[in-house]
């Protein structure tokens, strides 16, 4: 269902189709400018609205890290009134919401709380809504500017790199699954979602390297990354499984979708373990 205005201001509400994107097609059908002196669109959607809108995109569906970006909608939901409306978003609301996200407790890491990267990424998300919606015209206007937004500081400070004992040592603590994920960050520097989104598409080991596309890099710049040794030694041991093109699959051999709670668990025991053994040789 969708509603707009006609020329003489009387709402119109018109059902479409048996989808969403058939709704989003007549939408944009009756927004386009030689539509414009016959019809305004009521865009007066509420948040909740806007998730749900922006989650259906194909698009937006395709991305490697559609799972995240579900996640860190979840997080916007529950902290921001899903049934406000959108053009009623407040510089004090985003601010309310740093302060209440910031100082919850990660699922991942006891004893601590949610990240302010984390929480920038989040706002970024909604940013990133909100400016699809005015650029597709379910929106007039942008209810608060991007330099509005509240100002996260986040410390990417590196503390040390690891010693080639304390490496070692690290992946002898780590399952075979994990120890593959290391090896390639460790003698790449790739991305974490890079190394665990990679498909054997992308690997050229004949040649030593692997091909990123723009839409496979935080940065959106295609790249080519050169192998060393030991990466290409340790993809060729990788068995190619028939059901997926994925690089990296799990214990279980599932693809991974992103770094889960698991995924940083297991980590974090390998690097306990690594200090256990140290203590007590």
């Amino acid at each position: 269902m969708i509603e707009y205005r006609s020329s003489n201001g009387k709402k119109i509400r018109e059902r479409v189709g048996t989808n969403r994107n058939e709704a989003e097609q007549r939408l944009v059908e009756v927004r386009h400018p030689k539509n414009r002196g016959m019809v305004q669109i009521e865009s007066k959607i509420s948040i909740n609205q806007l998730f749900d809108w922006y989650l259906e995109l194909p698009v937006v569906k395709a991305k490697a890290a559609y799972r995240r970006v579900q996640a860190q909608t979840k997080a916007l939901r529950r902290l921001l009134d899903g049934q406000n409306k959108v053009s009623n978003l407040t510089i004090r609301q985003l601010e309310l919401y740093v302060a209440q996200r910031t100082s919850e407790g990660s699922p991942t890491k006891q004893g601590e709380c949610i990240a302010p990267k984390t929480c920038k990424e989040e706002l970024n998300l909604l940013r990133a809504m909100i400016n699809k919606a005015v650029d597709q015209q379910m929106l007039d206007q942008v209810p608060v500017k991007g330099n509005q937004y509240p100002e996260i500081q986040i410390d990417n400070v590196r503390q040390r790199i690891f010693t080639e004992q304390e490496l070692a040592e690290i992946l002898q603590a780590s399952p075979i699954w994990l120890r593959r994920i290391i090896t390639m960050a460790q003698g790449t520097g790739m991305r974490q979602n890079e190394i665990i989104q990679l498909k054997w598409d992308s690997v050229v080991l004949d040649r030593g390297f692997v091909r990123l596309k723009a839409k496979e890099t935080k940065t959106r710049q295609a790249r080519s990354v050169k192998l060393v040794p030991n990466v290409i030694e340790m993809l060729q041991e990788i068995p190619r499984e028939t059901h997926t093109r994925k690089v990296f699959l799990s214990s279980t051999k599932k693809p991974i979708p992103y770094w889960t709670a698991y995924c940083h668990d297991t980590w974090k025991k390998a690097l306990l373990s690594r200090c256990v053994r140290r203590m007590f040789p």
